[in-house]
């Protein structure tokens, strides 16, 4: 958030202006963020952190959906319409669910969590295939792979994805 204070005769003005998702690198920061809570948090643990991990994905599918004011979304921003986008490229997800997950994602404004999980999920076992959580590495592990430029790389492209800035989604075939 910039804020810029105006201190004149004893008054103290301030204006905020929110970040936008529509600015460039806003959603991969945050995108990036989430992710060092979300790998401290495994890289803290013996056992998955469940609580902690649902914590994390709704937050962040909360901001896609409006209902955080930590960001200004996009100007016609719908979050039905960003889910019946996101739609094909979750395909073979929702298909190898079973039926009660799927019913769950019947609805396109509920895609974007899957979108979301997913997200985590892919970051996880790349963090794992790494060695991340091998041994005593843990936090130095976790920054060192949250700063590699390949991951970096990942959460642009996701975010880039989630926008609408791409139409090629992370589980498109690379032809």
């Amino acid at each position: 958030m910039t804020t810029t204070d105006d201190i004149s005769g004893g008054a103290r003005t301030s204006i905020a202006v929110r970040p936008s998702l529509a600015d460039d690198g806003v959603l991969s920061s945050l995108l990036a963020y989430a992710a060092g809570d979300f790998l401290h948090a495994f890289a803290a643990s013996d056992e998955a952190p469940a609580e902690e991990i649902g914590q994390i994905i709704f937050g962040v599918a909360g901001v896609l959906r409006g209902e955080s004011e930590i960001v200004d979304l996009p100007e016609g921003w719908d979050i039905g319409a960003v889910g019946a986008r996101l739609r094909p490229g979750l395909a073979a997800a929702i298909e190898a669910m079973p039926e009660e997950d799927k019913a769950i994602f019947a609805a396109d404004e509920e895609v974007v969590v899957l979108a979301i999980h997913l997200f985590f999920e892919t970051l996880y076992e790349a963090a794992h295939s790494r060695g991340v959580f091998a041994g005593e590495a843990g936090e130095d592990a976790v920054n060192a792979f949250l700063g590699d430029p390949d991951t970096l790389a990942e959460f642009d492209f996701w975010a880039d994805w989630l926008l609408g800035k791409t139409k090629k989604g992370p589980f498109d075939d690379n032809e």
